[in-house]
């Protein structure tokens, strides 16, 4: 498998429009305007990077292996595992982590299939694909990092849906609002050959007075973490409501399943990670509770 950055270029009269119709609204009149002048002529190459919570986050693009899109129900004929027969037979790596193949697995109910060993001009051209798109890869970290044309953004107070619209029909994108929370939209770029969703995230990202955040909608696995054996004889044999509710003689789902949290040595629940946050909801104290 061979990764590279990959640059595709976005036609002059398309930076125009954008940066034109940018400029029209005042509401998007950013004081950093100069610095963002360059990116948003750069929407068609692949940044390299994206923001997150914990900030820029560097990722490199496989050249080989794509995410592809189907326009439902255009899938036509498909095997005995679901797949599309117009897709070339799935490839499935020696060292791809099991939690990435569930997860290629579950997409493949969604229309996403994951496409291996061909060209992006190939995987575009197969039949019914609507789109196809590379998987990323962080530096050094084997599980890829499923890409899609939507994102994910919720927007500053103030700032109304309208003109909202108006900013995403000038960089290529559809725009809806989300099923949950407030202000929030999904943006859906129309053309992924001549504009990058990763570019159009990190563009909306950097504009302070319009979005709190912007952040490409990827699909990631699941991944579970072990915590360090607790030898609490408590814990062990009376709390089922913090972990193995059943075998602690308690009603099945009546846990909170309080060791994923508790693991301080792996992922999202390391210890110092400021995205972990801690709710404590206590109304009374049982005298008698063990």
């Amino acid at each position: 498998m061979t990764v590279q950055p990959s640059r595709r270029s976005i036609g002059l009269r398309q930076v125009l429009v954008c940066i034109a119709a940018i400029a029209a609204n005042s509401v998007f009149a950013d004081t950093n305007q100069n610095e963002g002048v360059a990116q948003r002529a750069a929407l068609g190459e692949q940044p390299g990077f994206f923001y997150d919570l914990r900030g820029k986050r560097q990722v490199v693009e496989a050249d080989d292996q794509f995410l592809v899109r189907f326009k439902s129900p255009m899938r036509g004929s498909t095997d005995a595992s679901g797949r599309p027969t117009g897709l070339p037979a799935a490839v499935i790596p020696v060292d791809l982590p099991a939690s990435a193949r569930q997860l290629e697995t579950r997409l493949a109910r969604r229309d996403f299939f994951v496409v291996r060993g061909v060209d992006r001009a190939t995987a575009e051209s197969l039949p019914g694909v609507g789109y196809a798109l590379p998987l990323l890869y962080r530096p050094g970290v084997p599980t890829p990092i499923y890409q899609t044309a939507d994102i994910v953004l919720r927007a500053r107070e103030g700032v109304d849906k309208a003109s909202l619209t108006a900013l995403a029909e000038s960089l290529g994108c559809d725009i809806r609002s989300a099923s949950r929370g407030t202000r929030r939209y999904i943006l859906t770029v129309r053309d992924v050959r001549t504009t990058q969703p990763l570019a159009v995230a990190n563009l909306l990202h950097e504009m302070k007075n319009v979005a709190e955040y912007a952040h490409p909608d990827f699909f990631l696995p699941k991944v579970a973490y072990t915590p360090p054996v607790i030898n609490d004889p408590y814990y062990l044999s009376l709390q089922w409501h913090l972990d193995g509710d059943v075998n602690k003689g308690a009603d099945p789902n009546s846990d909170i399943n309080a060791e994923t949290a508790w693991d301080t040595d792996n992922g999202p629940n390391a210890q110092g990670v400021s995205t972990v946050r801690v709710s404590i909801l206590d109304e009374c104290v049982e005298r008698d509770h063990p």
